[in-house]
């Protein structure tokens, strides 16, 4: 008798588990803050997001398979998203602070 195996031996669900966290955490901040910001949080997701899309999913298309893609979503969930809520939690004023970014 064949058995599946088991998904959760498996640290990439893990991974994709916590990316789908941080995306109903951008959600509920976005219904969260004035709507005077919320265009602000739109652009911070549309720029920092697209472009990781950008670098780390459709570039590596070009070279590799779907199937060989984890490390580019691991990044994605560790580095891109959590910087997407930083920049959205800190708002517009607190962003034009920051060197490189504002």
């Amino acid at each position: 008798l064949s058995r599946c195996a088991n998904p959760f031996a498996d640290p990439d669900i893990y991974f994709m588990t916590f990316g789908t966290l941080e995306a109903v955490a951008w959600l509920l901040l976005y219904f969260s803050i004035a709507q005077d910001m919320r265009s602000f949080a739109v652009r911070a997701l549309s720029r920092v997001m697209g472009l990781g899309m950008v670098a780390l999913i459709v570039v590596p298309l070009v070279w590799t398979q779907v199937h060989r893609m984890t490390w580019p979503l691991r990044i994605h969930a560790l580095v891109i998203a959590p910087a997407t809520l930083v920049l959205t939690a800190a708002g517009p004023a607190r962003v034009a602070e920051v060197p490189w970014v504002g």
